[in-house]
């Protein structure tokens, strides 16, 4: 008895189908493909070219913690920074736009320090003056920068530097 199989035709089913699914898969592809139009070469360069010259200035908050921080009580992450500006008849006002949390912490030289940036448009370069404030996570206020103005020049970065104590 030369009996063949019946998994073997199933077999062969089977890959002639899987044969077919790929050549007919293929020439869609092709198909697809050509009827996308051409498309201009990407070229890399050192300046987007959609982003001119800095228009404005940065101001940044180095606040550096104590060694004696606890670290375990008062997290970083829930100091809350305010810019203020000085007014003509002596009274200080919170700038809307500048309060938040810090963004980074890293640990330097003198020991830790967070930091808090933010963008001055061009029309107010060189105004002032600013302080900057920091408070800990109970609203109590821990910190005062000394007073500073906003860079003169645009692409210009003010650097503040404040000591905060527990």
């Amino acid at each position: 008895m030369n009996r063949k199989h019946p998994l073997s035709l199933y077999g062969l089913i089977a890959v002639l189908a899987l044969a077919t699914f790929l050549a007919l898969f293929q020439a869609n592809a092709a198909t697809a493909t050509s009827d996308l139009p051409p498309r201009a070469p990407i070229v890399a360069t050192a300046t987007p070219p959609d982003q001119a010259a800095p228009t404005g200035g940065r101001i940044q908050l180095q606040a550096q913690f104590s060694p004696a921080w606890p670290w375990d009580d008062v997290h970083w992450q829930s100091l809350w920074t305010v810019v203020q500006w000085y007014d003509a008849a002596g009274n200080w006002h919170n700038v809307d736009g500048w309060q938040g949390s810090l963004d980074t912490i890293e640990q330097k030289e003198v020991g830790w320090v967070g930091q808090k940036e933010w963008w001055a448009g061009q029309e107010i370069l060189g105004a002032g003056p600013f302080r900057w404030l920091v408070y800990g996570q109970d609203g109590q206020l821990l910190a005062t920068s000394d007073v500073f103005a906003l860079p003169e020049l645009p692409g210009g970065t003010i650097t503040v530097a404040l000591s905060l104590e527990p």
